[in-house]
Parts: structure tokens; sequence; C-alpha cells
């Protein structure tokens, strides 16, 4: 949640910039000014109670513009991540992040920050919803793929993890890059449940070759054993 919090806390200057104190188009609804710049004043101040009496006081009013909700629901996305409530952070940011007023670069971080909130949750199946529509909007990190595979795994959903995780091998040695233990293990871990004894063999084989530990010697020693005596 740390990475959360820091991605959350970036925010806070979007919904200070996004907000009532925009001078170019587009204004919010004349009638949600004043209570919407209260918002925005608290929100400078990190005042964050009162960011959220003042964003629910401008909800309840009518009518509303799509804007008008957008500088709420972002300024609501700041002031529940400063405050460490994630869930309400993601129903906040689960409102802002398909609209037309906010800038096409930060959306990417956006579905990443919900991937790793859903993922904290234990909800995989959003934590791989929000993953893959983090990479559709032109998100690289490879930390994105490594969430969206270990949430397939925790999900029970071993034949989409491996190949998610035999991917970022393939990445990490044709950039030549050390594949992390992790992703190693991963990939062995699942092809033993999936019963994919080759794939099973080219992890330990991988781990033995980039971090010959005993355990993994002895587990490769017991598969070939095991292929003599059948």
């Amino acid at each position: 949640m740390r990475r959360v919090a820091v991605i959350v806390a970036m925010f806070l200057g979007l919904a200070t910039v996004t907000g009532v104190s925009r001078a170019e188009e587009p204004h919010v609804t004349p009638a949600l000014a004043k209570t919407l710049k209260a918002a925005n004043d608290a929100l400078q101040a990190k005042n964050y109670p009162e960011v959220l009496n003042k964003t629910r006081e401008a909800e309840a009013m009518s009518p509303r513009s799509d804007y008008d909700n957008y500088v709420i629901h972002s300024m609501q996305m700041a002031a529940y991540g400063a405050q460490g409530n994630y869930p309400a952070a993601a129903t906040a940011i689960e409102s802002v992040v398909d609209s037309p007023y906010l800038a096409a670069s930060s959306k990417p971080q956006l579905l990443r920050t919900l991937m790793s909130i859903y993922y904290q949750q234990k909800d995989y199946d959003k934590a791989v919803q929000y993953g893959e529509k983090a990479r559709a909007a032109g998100d690289t990190s490879p930390e994105t793929s490594l969430t969206i595979a270990q949430s397939y795994y925790l999900a029970g959903k071993y034949k989409e993890a491996q190949a998610g995780m035999e991917a970022i091998v393939a990445r990490d040695e044709q950039a030549g890059r050390k594949p992390s233990e992790k992703s190693l293990s991963l990939i062995w871990s699942t092809a033993i449940k999936t019963k994919d004894d080759a794939a099973a063999s080219r992890a330990v084989e991988k781990l033995i070759l980039y971090y010959p530990k005993p355990d993994y010697w002895s587990n490769a020693m017991a598969g070939v054993l095991q292929n003599k005596t059948n």
C-alpha cells in the first residue's frame, strides 16, 4: 500500500490543478462554485475531513455537469488517499479514470493504482481487470505485468499466471537482464499445478542457472531420477 499512497499523493496536486482554481475552460457550475472553492481551499490546507464534507455537499446539489462530478471525485480521491481509506479512494478513482477531463498521461497511473488497491484487497479479478486496462492505456511497467500474473495465480487461474510469468522472464532474458527468482519460482509452482512437466523442468533449470541454491539442485536431481525410473 506504500506505493498506492505515493501515487494517490501525487494526485493531491491533480485535484487542485483541475479544480475550481482553473482560469480556463471548463468551469464548474456557478451554483457549485462557492462550495467547491471551499473544498479546494481545504484540500490545499490538508484539511481532508472538510474536503469530504464540502464535496458531499456539492454532490447533493443539482444540476451538476460532468465536469462538476470530475472535480468532486478528484478531490475525494485525493482526500481519501491521504487518509489511507483506499477502498473509498478506489471508488473515487473509478469515477474519474474514464473522464474526458483526465489527462491521457495520467490514466495509466490511475489504472495501475486501482490494480494495486484491488490486489491488496484480494479482489484478484478486479486487479487483473485494471492491470489489463493500464497496459491497454500504455502502461509498460514490469510491476504491472507481475501483479497481473500474481493475481491470476492467487485466483487459481494457473495457466494464465504461467503464461504471464513466462512472458516476463522472456522479456528479461531478451533484454540481457537476470530474471527474478520470484518470477521463476512462480512459473515452477504453476507448472506443477497444471502438470506441465516440461515447463517445470525449464523453470528449475533456470533457477539453478541464475540462483544455484541447494533446494533447486535437489529438486532437479529428483526429477532426473524420476524420469529414469519411469
